[in-house]
């Protein structure tokens, strides 16, 4: 991705059909993260390089409030709402267009971003934290495990690192996890065990610590 192309994503003011086209490059983007030939890793090494002028060139500005904001919340409530603070774009009755902006497209290229990169951190610290995790109230180690761990086996691009993660987590809290999380868990790793290598990156990672997730469930059953 050249400087020059990047620049072209800079708008002072984002009105359309320019936001439109800024909303499609972010999307560009993200779709560069999510399919690149081995997962979100190859793709965040191919944005990594420019991504602090992207950043301030073209997400910040997407983000921060605008006089468009300022007069949509004063004269059309409605319009405002719609378009910055929908609980859920799929309930929308009828599809428009207009609710695609590059503020939303540049949010959602920033949370591709941190499954990348983020994340990886966030997993290591559930893992650390079992000891805390153990006191929370009933239920919250089943939603957190259930919302936040499990769902990255179901993921259609494959996440190797991120896997790997997710199954040292189980292992870790094996000793801790509800016995009706047991069968999910057992079949996350048992794919995982057989995770195939990804074109030049070795799964060995992730099918080791499958096995040694599995060891510690089998231990505490």
């Amino acid at each position: 991705m050249r400087e020059g192309d990047l620049l072209r994503l800079k708008s002072v003011k984002l009105d359309f059909p320019s936001e439109r086209v800024v909303s499609l490059a972010f999307d560009v983007i993200s779709h560069v993260l999510e399919t690149g030939p081995m997962g979100l890793w190859e793709g965040w090494r191919l944005v990594s390089p420019k991504f602090s002028f992207l950043f301030e060139s073209a997400i910040f500005p997407a983000l921060v409030m605008n006089d468009k904001d300022i007069s949509e919340w004063e004269e059309d409530t409605d319009e405002y709402i719609w378009k910055n603070l929908p609980f859920d774009l799929e309930q929308i009755s009828g599809w428009r267009e207009d609710l695609f902006t590059a503020r939303k497209s540049a949010i959602n290229l920033l949370g591709v971003i941190s499954m990348s990169k983020i994340y990886y951190g966030v997993l290591l610290a559930y893992g650390g934290l079992q000891d805390l995790l153990r006191e929370q109230k009933p239920g919250y180690l089943s939603t957190l495990v259930c919302n936040r761990v499990l769902p990255l086996y179901g993921v259609s691009v494959s996440l190797p690192y991120l896997v790997a993660n997710a199954n040292w987590v189980l292992g870790e809290l094996a000793s801790c996890l509800p016995e009706e999380m047991s069968a999910d868990a057992y079949s996350s790793l048992l794919k995982a065990l057989v995770m195939p290598d990804i074109g030049d990156v070795s799964c060995y990672p992730v099918q080791a610590s499958a096995a040694g997730a599995i060891a510690g469930l089998l231990e505490n059953d």
